[in-house]
């Protein structure tokens, strides 16, 4: 049980700095998400709009479907989460719910290996594809539904796509 614990952790923190490499040290991360050429209007402009902290859409969800319709077609389409108060930038907190959630993921993934039949488990390539594939049902599932239902952009949920399974390898 032990070596479980002590791996599922180890390759958290693997799981965490590959995350670190492939969002903060990866410069084609610019290219998919973009900055306001003014944060401070913006900011300003977003309490505005938006005075609850919360997901807002734009057309907002609560029109007649005529309106929403034709706000719709006519755009701008836009998806908002805003968090009116601040907070530091990765702090401490930020890096024990990081590592938590990749030691959580880590341990879920030991926990379908253990469980897996033996034989699709037989060699280290057959592992490495299964957990390769849990990544590809992850990304389908999960990221591919902001795009499709919420009209986020593609690029950055194939960007992160890239990262989920390839972090499981």
């Amino acid at each position: 049980m032990n070596r479980y614990i002590l791996g599922s952790f180890l390759a958290a923190l693997a799981f965490f700095i590959w995350g670190f490499l492939y969002w903060a040290a990866n410069p084609a991360t610019k290219t998919i998400i973009h900055t306001s050429p003014d944060d401070a209007a913006a900011g300003v402009m977003l309490k505005q709009m938006f005075p609850k902290d919360g997901m807002y859409t734009v057309p907002g969800m609560a029109l007649d479907q005529e309106t929403m319709t034709k706000r719709h077609e006519e755009g701008p389409i836009a998806t908002v989460h805003i968090q009116h108060a601040g907070e530091p930038t990765m702090g401490p907190q930020f890096f024990v719910v990081a590592i938590a959630q990749c030691w959580v993921a880590t341990l879920l993934l030991m926990f379908l290996l253990v469980r897996a039949s033996p034989a699709v488990l037989a060699s280290y390539g057959r592992r490495v594809w299964f957990v390769t594939l849990v990544g590809v049902v992850i990304t389908v599932v999960g990221d591919f539904a902001f795009p499709i239902y919420w009209e986020q952009p593609w690029p950055v949920y194939l960007f992160n796509a890239g990262y989920i399974i390839s972090s499981m390898v």
